[in-house]
C-alpha cells in the first residue's frame, strides 16, 4: 500500500480521505503517483511537493 505525503516544517502531513478523515491509502502505485503530480501542478508552493511513500 502507498500514501500521499508532504514535509512542512520538519513534519510529515499525509493526504487524507475527505470522507473520513482517515489517511488516504492507494494499493496501485501508479494511481497514487498520478494523484500526486496532479497535486503538485495545482500546489502554489514548488517547495511544499506531494511524494508516494510505501506503507508498511
Amino acid at each position: 500500500m502507498y500514501r500521499i505525503v508532504r514535509q512542512v516544517n520538519n513534519e510529515t502531513q499525509a493526504l487524507k480521505d475527505s470522507s473520513t478523515e482517515k489517511t488516504k491509502t492507494f494499493l496501485d502505485l501508479d494511481e497514487a503517483t498520478l494523484l500526486a503530480s496532479k497535486l503538485n501542478s495545482h500546489g502554489t508552493s514548488k517547495y511544499l511537493k506531494w511524494t508516494v511513500e510505501k506503507v508498511g
